[in-house]
This record gives structure tokens, sequence and C-alpha cells, in this order.
């Protein structure tokens, strides 16, 4: 049998570089997954989206960060959402994951909301 030529490329965005290498390092281990890039900046996301196009993008929701836009409430919630449009509009043909320690339905609701493919919580079985 033919061995697949066919690469996802991901990119990781975690504002811990612990679960960014642990992940970098696990998803390298699988054939046909290469890591084009991985952050723990919610702005280098946006331009490594933008940049990189990847076919996959692996984010946590609470970034520790708040939006620079002094028109927006700068709450996690609204600076997540605003993230997750954001990345849909530098690379729209990109699937997202969230990876996050918020077990929030209302997280979960607004994700899904966003196109996001997939939701999963940090440390739960």
């Amino acid at each position: 049998m033919e061995e697949s030529s066919v690469t996802t490329a991901v990119m990781i965005m975690d504002d811990s570089r612990f679960v960014r290498a642990d992940l970098c390092l696990r998803l390298e281990l699988i054939d046909g997954i290469k890591v084009v890039g991985d952050t723990g900046s919610m702005l280098e996301a946006l331009r490594l989206a933008k940049r990189l196009i990847p076919d996959l993008i692996i984010l946590d929701l609470d970034m520790g960060e708040v939006s620079e836009k002094k028109n927006l409430v700068s709450t996690e919630k609204m600076a997540a959402r605003e993230l997750l449009h954001n990345l849909k509009t530098q690379s729209p043909l990109s699937r997202m994951i969230i990876y996050t320690v918020h077990a929030d339905p209302e997280a979960r609701k607004a994700a899904h909301a966003a196109g996001v493919s997939g939701f999963f919580i940090k440390g739960q079985d």
C-alpha cells in the first residue's frame, strides 16, 4: 500500500509554552500531520494564520490577553469571540478546534456559532 503524501498543516495557539510543546511533540508523531506554527499570543496567532493558512488551528480560549480595540468590552469571553471571528477572517479555509479548561456551556455555544469544528476540555477523560 502506498503512503499518503497528504499533509495536514496545523497551527497551535496556547499561552502555556508547555502545552504548545506537548501538543507539537504529540502531533508530529502522527503521519500526515505537520505543525507549521505555534504561538502564545492572540495577535501573533492572527499574523501566523494569515501567513501560513493552516488546515487546522488548535487554540485555547483563555489566553490571558484582552482586546486592543477600545470600543470592545475587554472580557475574556469577548476577546475569545473576537479572536475566533478574526481567525476565520484571516484564514477562512482553516478549521478550528478549541482546547481549553473552560467547560462553560456559553463558551461552547459561542465557539460552535463561530464555526469551530471541535471543543475539547483540558484534563477531561
